[in-house]
């Protein structure tokens, strides 16, 4: 078997942590692998060999501990743009840039990580051997912001685990002191998360309605954005008793979360692919999305869109879906069709040819390069 290395020190982060998560389980049967992780997540691989980094990411100490630690293998794969800036002892290197976030979005950032954004971005497509990004929208964004041709980008979509909502749902209703009745959203609380436009068009929404449904936010409620979107909530009593923060959800909860609600709501400014809405249609929740980004790429017709910086339009869309039947049987039906293209199956097969190629690619050259250095030392 070859040897591959995995950085997956965002194995919890939301995106990044559930790709992960769905290509270790299904590259550790075809590759030798080894997991670059923090000292206390080497229990989440158990067989699999581990290596502990423990420096912060983007720092000066990180970029040590990656050449120090980097094992000698066929091929280190970096899930992010976080990629070792000195030589490791990898014969090839392959990326993943999810997005172009933080280039996109240069101006609304501190100088520290316009600096390191800058630096990482384009070193990651010029270090790494091949670069993996997850939708259409996101490759035309990196060849737009960074010096990457596009015969060097490979889109292969994230994959979905269906089997995790089929599996017996768990009491999180009354875990998390839940309604029966709930509106779902799922993420960061990261400013382009639009949480702030998402409060605002469910409290037109719950000004109409008689008993409306309560609206749960899922995600780590972290920093001063997530502080101001609690401060707002807490100030209005029309909207203190209704909304509800559940903070860090664990994995193995977030099934029944979504199956336990009447509808998902995805109000993002941006994103380079978009998982909870797929998560949604897995669940059979009809979902109501954003038109930003690669959403409508990724969720094309199984979803009710609204306009991210419109509030009027998006309480007008969740009215008409909670009040017209039809409509929630209709986005439920063609959500659970619409996600089987998105099967971690297909997604693990995707990074398997790519990586069995690559490697089939060294062999070759390797061969001819043996074959040559016989030819020329042979005597005449």
């Amino acid at each position: 078997m070859k040897h591959l290395c995995i950085d997956a020190r965002l194995y919890h982060a939301t995106g990044i942590g559930t790709y992960l998560k769905v290509l270790i389980k299904g590259l550790k049967d075809h590759f030798d692998l080894t997991i670059l992780c923090r000292k206390e997540e080497k229990s989440h691989f158990d067989g699999i060999r581990t290596i502990s980094l423990e420096s912060s990411i983007f720092s000066v100490a990180e970029q040590f501990e990656l050449k120090q630690k980097v094992p000698c293998c066929d091929i280190f794969f970096t899930p992010h743009f976080n990629v070792p800036l000195l030589p490791i002892r990898a014969k090839k290197r392959v990326t993943t840039l999810c997005d172009a976030y933080h280039l996109d979005y240069f101006h609304t950032l501190s100088i520290f990580k316009k600096g390191y954004s800058f630096l990482f971005y384009n070193a990651a497509c010029f270090l790494s051997d091949q670069v993996i990004t997850i939708s259409h929208f996101s490759k035309e964004r990196l060849i737009s912001k960074c010096r990457i041709k596009p015969k060097n980008l490979k889109i292969i979509y994230p994959g979905i685990d269906l089997g995790r909502f089929e599996k017996k749902l768990l009491p999180v209703r009354k875990k998390y002191s839940l309604p029966k009745r709930f509106f779902l959203s799922v993420g960061n609380f990261k400013p382009h998360k639009n949480l702030k436009k998402l409060i605002e068009g469910y409290a037109l929404f719950a000004k109409q309605e008689k008993d409306p449904p309560h609206l749960v936010l899922v995600g780590k409620n972290e920093g001063s954005h997530a502080f101001y979107l609690k401060k707002r909530i807490v100030q209005d009593p029309d909207l203190r008793d209704r909304i509800h923060f559940t903070g860090y959800v664990p994995d193995e909860e977030i099934p029944s979360l979504y199956s336990e609600s009447q509808l998902f709501i995805y109000p993002s400014l941006y994103e380079g692919f978009g998982i909870p809405p797929l998560e949604a249609m897995g669940a059979r929740v009809p979902a109501l999305c954003s038109t930003a980004g690669s959403i409508p790429e990724v969720c094309q017709e199984a979803v009710v869109y609204f306009d991210p910086y419109n509030s009027h339009e998006m309480a007008t869309k969740m009215k008409e879906i909670m009040e017209n039947s039809t409509l929630r049987s209709k986005l439920v039906e063609k959500g659970a069709s619409h996600v089987r293209h998105f099967s971690s199956k297909q997604c693990v097969l995707a990074h398997i040819e790519l990586f069995t190629h690559i490697t089939q690619k060294m062999s070759k050259q390797a061969g001819y390069r043996a074959q040559s250095t016989s030819y020329r030392s042979s005597p005449n």
